[in-house]
């Protein structure tokens, strides 16, 4: 990931292979690959999107299993109360 990744506004970082499909000079070589580039971009992205869904979810999960337990806990003190 560290060769691909770039656009972190200081050179010294970017990636080798960001460096090289960057090259303004290497234009004509990396024409053909262009479509290559586009779909492996987009599905990073659906990648990246999808993991996110995820830890969206297991959070959600986590948060009703806490509510649920403080239910549980509320009605147990107005029991005690009664």
């Amino acid at each position: 990931m560290n060769m691909v990744t770039g656009c972190s506004g200081i050179a010294e970082e970017d990636g080798v292979i960001f460096k090289a499909i960057t090259d303004s000079s290497m234009t004509t070589k990396y024409v053909n690959f262009f479509q290559f580039f586009k779909v492996l971009s987009k599905m990073c992205h659906l990648g990246m999107t999808q993991k996110k869904e995820e830890e969206m979810r297991n959070r959600v999960t986590a948060n009703n299993k806490s509510i649920a337990q403080m239910e549980v806990r509320i009605k147990t003190g107005k029991t005690i109360e009664s």
